[in-house]
């Protein structure tokens, strides 16, 4: 430890960030993310919440097969369902999109009785063969999925890593440096880590969201944690800060927090059309945490479509009235002017219990 002349931090911070080379930065991949947050900073700790079902395991699939995809390394922590359902359901995504963009047709596309070999069809064994050709030109090497049987500690996170890193020697100072050979850590999900002590399950969690955190300032690399919210009361709008698990301290520890919500009044059953909320509850690049993006999952090929609308909040409540070009943030006018704004339904009247502003 040591103090600094603040002229000597200015240097170091101007060497440190024209160091950084712009195409290796990982992004997300989705539309609201990437308008607003435009990238991971290296020592990055972004924790995602949502309540069970929303869709976070999905979300993190895909931010790991974008990133992949774009050349850079990916360590994926699949922790709730392990490496054969993280794989089978990266390889149910390609299915699909190559099943729905190919115009075939016949075949009950269900996620569920395919896991259980029930959809007896040629047609999707000869896309499975396209998939995997794809797979390997998109992904190569890219992409590792850690394998365990029972039990996931955060000291068998911190051994696995050993997996991505090597000794460099650094000229400038003649020491040799830990180095570490992957771009982005995501962690699905923070509930399933094995405590040692059950009782103290709130210090436990917080031990170890810490213990991330200083894993991405020793790499150096970004890491995405996904996390359940505390159990919902019946008045919460769309979750904050403060409903992140426990009292673990999780939205002082991370630098981003990003909450995920559906937006159950607009959803297009038909279309299999699902409009979910991202609200930045946590920024330290200026965010705002009093508005928020919804944005249609497409069911039919687990993708977020590319359009999405800005709305003000009220508290937790999201006003009736999406926000107008002028009044949303630069970085979503951009977006606006690129892609049309998409079609909002009005609630029905069976659905009043589930609308925001009653």
């Amino acid at each position: 430890m040591e103090m600094k002349n603040w002229f000597e931090c200015w240097n170091e911070e101007k060497k440190i960030r024209k160091a950084i080379d712009p195409k290796k930065i990982c992004t997300f991949g989705i539309a609201p993310l990437d308008d607003a947050l435009i990238g991971m900073l290296k020592n990055d700790l972004i924790v995602i919440g949502a309540d069970t079902g929303v869709g976070k395991s999905d979300l993190c699939l895909n931010i790991a097969l974008h990133n992949a995809s774009q050349g850079k390394k990916v360590g994926l922590y699949y922790i709730e369902g392990g490496a054969n359902e993280a794989i089978a359901r990266i390889k149910w995504k390609f299915l699909c999109d190559k099943y729905y963009t190919s115009g075939l047709t016949g075949v009950d596309m269900d996620y569920r009785k395919w896991r259980m070999n029930l959809l007896d069809s040629e047609n999707l064994d000869k896309l499975e063969l396209e998939c995997i050709l794809e797979m390997e030109h998109k992904l190569k090497d890219n992409l590792d999925i850690y394998s365990f049987e029972k039990d996931f500690k955060i000291i068998n996170l911190e051994q696995s890593l050993g997996w991505f890193t090597h000794k460099e020697l650094n000229k400038e100072v003649a020491l040799w440096e830990t180095k570490v050979d992957v771009d982005l850590i995501i962690i699905d999900h923070l509930q399933y880590f094995s405590l040692d002590n059950p009782k103290n399950e709130f210090q436990e969690v917080s031990q170890i969201v810490k213990k991330v955190k200083e894993i991405t300032q020793f790499y150096n690399v970004p890491v995405i944690l996904v996390s359940h919210l505390r159990k919902k009361d019946k008045d919460r709008g769309l979750p904050s800060v403060t409903d992140f698990f426990g009292t673990s301290n999780i939205g002082n520890i991370c630098s981003v927090g990003i909450t995920l919500c559906p937006n159950f009044s607009q959803d297009r059953h038909e279309e299999q059309l699902y409009p979910t909320f991202f609200r930045f509850v946590k920024s330290r690049t200026g965010l705002r945490s009093n508005m928020a993006m919804s944005c249609n999952y497409d069911l039919r090929r687990g993708k977020y479509e590319d359009n999405y609308v800005v709305y003000s909040l009220w508290g937790d409540n999201p006003l009736k009235e999406s926000m107008t070009y002028q009044q949303c943030p630069r970085w979503a006018q951009a977006r606006m002017r690129a892609v049309p704004k998409p079609v909002e339904q009005t609630p029905k009247e069976s659905q009043k219990e589930m609308e925001w502003n009653e």
